[in-house]
């Protein structure tokens, strides 16, 4: 259930997240087609011509979609195969591209392993990951959820209660959308 329920937070911070860039006046090599894809990932629930045109932005050097085919690899209930062996070199690649879906989940894979096994975890990496994903100009929620963690739970750092609720608070304000006394007057 936690998987998930994690999962799905993912997925809506990106796509929330995501396209911003693509107001920008010109596109990059890659992003049109990963704009397409998350249109039909999304919106017209078309997975496997999605993945097709998250593979075509990853072959053109696009950051997030080489996050985006690592998440493909990773998810068993997604058209395609499980290898988690390709989605780390996938997400590994995205996040070392600046994808900000790809440091959150790389850095989650490196700090807490994929679904409950030791394979693939280097705290000190990971940590330093999630640190790169809070650190982008429009973070994601889960790098603030995955913080709080390592913060709540010692892994790799000091337990810090104070410091894993600043985390999660951030991860609160990121995930809901602004209040009528939030916004200016």
């Amino acid at each position: 259930m936690m998987k998930k329920l994690w999962f799905v937070i993912l997925v809506m911070a990106f796509v929330f997240g995501a396209g911003r860039s693509a107001m920008a006046a010109e596109l990059r090599p890659g992003e049109e087609e990963f704009n397409k894809a998350l249109h039909m990932f999304t919106r017209e629930r078309k997975q496997v011509e999605a993945f097709a045109e998250f593979q075509k932005s990853a072959d053109k050097g696009f950051p997030d979609g080489f996050s985006w085919v690592g998440l493909y690899f990773l998810h068993e209930d997604w058209p395609g195969e499980y290898n988690a062996e390709k989605a780390v070199e996938f997400l590994k690649k995205g996040a070392d591209l600046g994808s900000s879906a790809g440091l959150v989940n790389i850095g989650a894979i490196y700090t807490f392993g994929i679904n409950g096994t030791q394979a693939y975890i280097n705290i000190p990496l990971g940590i330093e990951y999630l640190e790169k994903a809070i650190a982008v100009d429009n973070p994601l929620i889960g790098a603030f959820i995955n913080m709080g963690r390592v913060y709540e739970e010692g892994i790799g750092r000091e337990k810090n209660p104070q410091k894993a609720r600043e985390m999660y608070d951030k991860a609160e304000i990121i995930g809901r959308p602004p209040r009528n006394d939030d916004l200016p007057r």
